[in-house]
């Protein structure tokens, strides 16, 4: 389509709004906007939206675990939860056990990287946690006796000052070149404990491929050393749920399936509505069909730029990423943008009441089913934010 804003005998009207606080706004005009004799098409040529109420996952009501850290304790059932919980001294109650990482009502993240961050403070809590501890009696983790026998041996406890100072250093959790998500493991994490992953935290992390469902409904990160090979979430209980031997000797590595900017991002797109008398089409959205009454949408897609730095003798020096992030308050349609979507009024008589409605589409898990769906909602606008958009009205050539 073919629209000329600046043609002699062209009508360009502009309907600039703003609103304050709300997702919706509306404004009734003392004069109708538009020539009734003309026809007109018509474009959002300028759109900014706050995004404080829009985190990168949909917020939730309740918590909802990810993934927790448990005991690797050699010779036990690791069905019966008492055998393998992390606690101290075991067994006390739940306030003293060192807690599972969740999603948590009220606990917003704006981008993945802050995601990850966060996972890796709660692999650095662990580590002074457990530091504090130390590994005195093996029989408690993965050694068939209290001294253990190598590779598993024991670990003196720290005092709080060398906790606090880093500890000993277990586990890890960061962003590779590429985007996903790594786990370092080393071997006293990997002989003594494992990760168990919720079935919504191996789709968050991109790990269905590293983990094996042990027990139903339950995934299992964990590492074994057979005939001089490292083995991942395998032989690592008998048939009848008891626990192994660990016997490694290296770190172990886990990454992620994808990056986890298209993983733990669960922002689809955001659109406009509006009730202007334009042709309605359908839209079906997981099945379910509705009437479109979109009058611009944008896509939140911010490509992935890696920088890799090599020394002069050509070692890996460092990597650097670079990405868009989607907070604040974003300009999704600018008044330099070239690739404007117009549509055609279907009447211009007696336009004077105008109302628009933003909404935000996210990636939804439903652990139940264990799939995907997309949910429409209204965008949060906080008080005191305000969204911006811009309407061109241009009468046909």
């Amino acid at each position: 389509m073919k629209v000329v804003a600046n043609k002699i005998g062209v009508d360009a009207v502009t309907l600039q709004l703003f609103q304050t606080g709300s997702s919706e706004t509306s404004c009734t005009l003392k004069h109708a906007l538009l020539d009734e004799a003309l026809n007109y098409h018509f474009a959002v040529t300028s759109l900014n939206v706050p995004l404080d109420g829009t985190p990168i996952m949909d917020e939730v009501s309740v918590a909802q675990e990810l993934f927790r850290i448990e005991r690797r304790n050699v010779g036990q059932d690791l069905a019966v939860g008492a055998n393998v919980t992390l606690a101290a001294p075991f067994g006390a109650i739940a306030a003293d056990r060192f807690p599972a990482y969740n999603v948590e009502p009220g606990k917003k993240f704006y981008d993945s990287i802050s995601f990850v961050r966060d996972v890796n403070n709660y692999c650095q809590r662990f580590n002074e946690y457990q530091s504090l501890r130390g590994l005195g009696d093996l029989t408690l983790y993965g050694g068939a006796n209290q001294a253990g026998i190598p590779p598993a041996v024991p670990l003196v406890a720290m005092n709080a000052v060398q906790a606090a100072a880093g500890g000993y250093d277990f586990l890890k959790a960061r962003v590779s070149s590429d985007g996903r998500i790594v786990f370092d493991l080393n071997s006293h994490f990997t002989n003594n404990f494992y990760i168990r992953f919720t079935q919504r935290g191996t789709e968050y992390f991109g790990l269905t491929n590293e983990v094996l469902e042990s027990v139903p409904g339950q995934y299992y990160l964990v590492f074994t050393t057979v005939g001089g090979i490292q083995l991942q979430s395998q032989a690592w209980v008998d048939n009848l749920n008891i626990i192994l031997v660990g016997n490694n000797t290296r770190t172990a590595v886990v990454i992620g399936d994808a990056p986890v900017f298209e993983l733990l991002d669960h922002r689809v797109s955001i659109s406009v509505e509006s009730h202007l008398p334009i042709a309605s089409s359908l839209q079906i959205i997981d099945n379910r069909e509705s009437i479109d009454r979109k009058i611009v949408e944008k896509f939140f897609e911010s490509p992935l730029e890696t920088s890799i730095s090599f020394s002069s003798n050509g070692r890996f020096d460092s990597t650097e990423l670079a990405r868009r992030v989607y907070a604040g308050l974003v300009s999704f349609v600018k008044k330099t943008d070239r690739d404007v979507v117009w549509y055609r009024l279907l009447t211009s008589t007696n336009l004077y009441f105008f109302r628009f409605h933003l909404y935000i589409i996210y990636r939804k898990y439903d652990i139940l089913t264990n799939s995907w769906s997309l949910i429409k909602k209204r965008i949060t606008v906080n008080a005191g934010k305000f969204w911006e958009m811009e309407l061109t009205f241009v009468s046909d050539v």
